[in-house]
């Protein structure tokens, strides 16, 4: 008897540190997941600030291409202001070309008009006395002498006349000279400080466009960060959906393998009490979180459930296999997470609801109850409440949470839940296979 208890003993250690290693996986993998979803939090904001970045870049782009549109067509009003200060200084040139002529052709004049002045001045003076001389004794009177005295005063006067007209019209001609000379040299200047203008704008406009090459690069580079980094989110996405499958997954197992190991568990204390008394058993307390089974020596689980998910599910639900743990007052999500263990859809509410959508006169108590379904019990108090649900298994037991897993007849669950046995019905209305 002691080894049998001693070999009892070691098999419940193994159990509970099996469960322990299988608890502790879905630790690791939450860590992963919870680096997934950090890493995906850091590239959703690196993408928005690529973003942001990227129409930083498109603003600048098009700020810097306003600039050089505009800087060109300063170059274009400055060429043309080159252009026309060339053809007036071209202008200026030949006009003063000209103006040279006519300065030399009236010096010339001049120089002759002023040559022949002298000439008639010279022989005025060296004839002057033989003439009036002659003029006194050969005039017939003195009027005609007087007339010849005035002949060459005239002659003298249209000289002096003639001399300064020729003067005016050259000092004329050297003042326009010097007017043209004047504005040839500020059209020059101009010309110049356009040219030198024309250089700093030039200058400007290469920097804008080597300045603009470098931002359509820094656009490209972002772009394919941008694109790199979409790719990196979507691969995180489907690493984060693989990562919380895995853990769903890992987390099914645990559930199943705990609720085995439990099942392993109480077998074993039935088997071990079952060879020291022969008689009835009721293990443990129906507290929070315990697993609890209560059977009679007349009352044990068929073996022959129906074929299928039916069968699946009563097996499920007799061994304890739920995505929720047997915690009191938890009963439909139990049994809702059997349902789920064992592949079928999982229905949804309290006990009671299960019995207001889905019963019916076909299925109230008093008729055949298939395994695989839903047993609902009505709330102990007129005053409502939420009642009690579990699993028909066959030979008129049922599993259910009753703070712990039970196995336990219809009438003690009765008896247990202070309410009477209403009907059954099928998970979401759906018969099982």
């Amino acid at each position: 008897m002691r080894k049998k208890k001693s070999k009892l003993i070691k098999i419940i250690c193994g159990v509970v540190a099996a469960a322990s290693v299988v608890t502790a996986v879905p630790t690791l993998y939450a860590d992963t997941l919870d680096d997934l979803k950090n890493k995906q939090e850091e590239l959703k904001k690196e993408q928005e600030e690529l973003e942001k970045k990227s129409q930083d870049l498109k603003n600048e782009k098009n700020i810097t291409q306003e600039e050089i549109d505009k800087l060109e067509q300063q170059l274009k009003e400055l060429l043309d202001k080159i252009n026309e200060l060339d053809r007036k200084a071209s202008e200026l040139t030949t006009k003063i070309f000209e103006t040279n002529q006519k300065l030399e052709e009236q010096i010339a004049i001049q120089e002759k008009q002023y040559s022949e002045m002298k000439l008639r001045i010279q022989y005025m003076y060296e004839n002057q006395n033989a003439d009036v001389a002659e003029s006194f004794i050969t005039s017939d009177s003195m009027a005609d002498l007087l007339n010849s005295v005035e002949y060459y005063q005239k002659i003298y006067d249209y000289d002096r006349s003639k001399l300064d007209e020729i003067e005016a019209t050259r000092r004329e001609i050297e003042t326009l000279k010097n007017q043209l000379e004047n504005e040839l040299e500020e059209v020059k200047k101009a010309e110049e400080e356009m040219n030198q203008k024309r250089a700093e704008v030039t200058e400007l406009v290469d920097q804008k466009e080597e300045y603009l090459a470098s931002v359509n690069s820094d656009l490209v580079n972002n772009a394919n960060r941008i694109a790199s980094t979409q790719k990196e989110l979507e691969n995180n996405k489907d690493a984060i959906a693989e990562e919380e499958e895995r853990i769903r997954q890992a987390e099914l197992e645990r559930q199943r393998r705990a609720a085995e190991e439990a099942a392993a568990r109480l077998a074993a204390q039935r088997a071990a009490s079952s060879s020291s008394s022969g008689g009835s058993y009721s293990s443990g307390s129906s507290g929070s979180g315990s697993s609890t089974r209560s059977y009679s020596s007349s009352s044990n689980v068929s073996s022959s459930y129906a074929s299928g998910t039916a069968a699946r599910v009563a097996d499920y639900a007799s061994r304890g296999i739920s995505s929720h743990p047997a915690t009191y007052g938890w009963c439909a999500a139990w049994v809702s997470g059997v349902y789920y263990m064992a592949g079928v859809t999982p229905p949804h509410g309290d006990a009671y609801d299960y019995w207001r959508k889905w019963g019916s006169s076909s299925t109230a108590a008093g008729t055949p109850i298939p395994i695989g379904s839903c047993v609902i019990f009505a709330p102990s108090s007129a005053n409502g409440g939420y009642g009690h649900i579990g699993i028909y298994i066959g030979n008129n037991m049922i599993a259910h949470n009753g703070g712990g897993v039970r196995i336990q007849d219809i009438q003690t669950v009765a008896n247990w839940t202070g309410g009477r046995y209403v009907g059954w019905v099928w998970p979401n209305g759906t018969p099982l296979n």
